[in-house]
Order: C-alpha cells, then structure tokens, then sequence
C-alpha cells in the first residue's frame, strides 16, 4: 500500500540486511529495534508509527469453534483486560524507544504530511480489510471487541462483510 516492495527477513537477519544493503528499512516497534542495535546499520529513524505492545492468542476458526462457550469467553475477557494495559502502555513505549534510539545516535526524522496520508490510507484500505479476512471475517468476536474498542477512538467501524464504514470519533483520550 505504500509502494515499497516488502521483504520478509527473519527478525533476528535484519541487522545484518540492513548492514550489507539487502534492505533499505525495517518497520518495526522503536524497542524492538535498539534492542537488534539498528541504530548502529541506520542513520535515521523514522515515523511515528504507533506499536502497541501486545500479548495475542492466536487460532484458526476451527480451533475457536472447537473451544467450549465458556473457555471462549475467558480469552474474550482476559484479551480485553490485557488490551486496556497494553493501551495505558503504549505511549510511555513509543516515547521511550524513540528516546533511547536517538540516544543510541540516530536521527528522528517524522514522517511528513504525505506520508502520514498515506499510511492511513494504507492501513484503511489494505491492512484492516486483510486482517478481517485472516480473523475469520466481519462476525468474529475479535471485530466485535475492535468496533466497540477500536473504532469510536479511530473513526472507523467494520461491517458485516469485512468493508470498513467511517463513522464519527466518539472516544478520546481527554
């Protein structure tokens, strides 16, 4: 969606494709990537581009529904316990990591206005449709979670079918 061609590197071999110009760039969280010593292959780092730490218990659909009602609920509830901590999380995270890799020596370029578009235009139109698709789709309880959750923060609720509908910001951090 942002017309760079993706390469997938195990996480532990990007240090050294971005040593020997296999790779131009990586995406990853800011920790993430002054714990792999990025900053000492790079020259700049760039963004913002908000992680969330994240625990995940990942499944097919078929393992879902295999799962007995009331062990489904328990992931539902505890998933959304872990998510509120993740979000009380996130902002000191991303300040941190971007401290900490300046620190280390590299240069804090924020993306410009352009950008920033067209990372949302991105994640609008490929990265939340797809992620739908990989959950089993639009009636899953995950989308349910996100659309209450998510999406009021956002401005952005997902249907039925998996497409995404804009609707107005009704929660803030305020």
């Amino acid at each position: 969606g942002m017309g760079a061609s993706a390469q997938f590197v195990a996480f532990a071999e990007v240090y050294t494709a971005l040593e020997r110009g296999i790779l131009d760039a990586g995406v990853t969280g800011a920790s993430p990537a002054y714990g792999q010593r990025w900053y000492e292959v790079t020259d700049y780092i760039t963004g913002p581009l908000l992680n969330m730490e994240a625990f995940n218990v990942i499944m097919g659909k078929k393992q879902w529904e295999e799962l007995p009602p009331d062990f489904q609920q328990i992931l539902i509830e505890e998933g959304a316990k872990d998510e509120l901590e993740a979000l009380r999380h996130t902002g000191v995270q991303n300040d941190m990591g971007l401290l900490i890799n300046t620190a280390a020596g590299s240069v804090f370029t924020p993306f410009s206005p352009e950008v920033t578009a067209a990372v949302n235009k991105a994640t609008i139109e490929r990265v939340v449709p797809n992620w739908v698709k990989r959950s089993g789709g639009g009636d899953m309880p995950i989308i349910k979670i996100f659309n209450e959750k998510v999406g009021p923060r956002i401005g952005l609720h997902i249907e039925l079918d998996g497409s995404l509908t804009k609707v107005p910001i009704t929660i803030t951090d305020e």
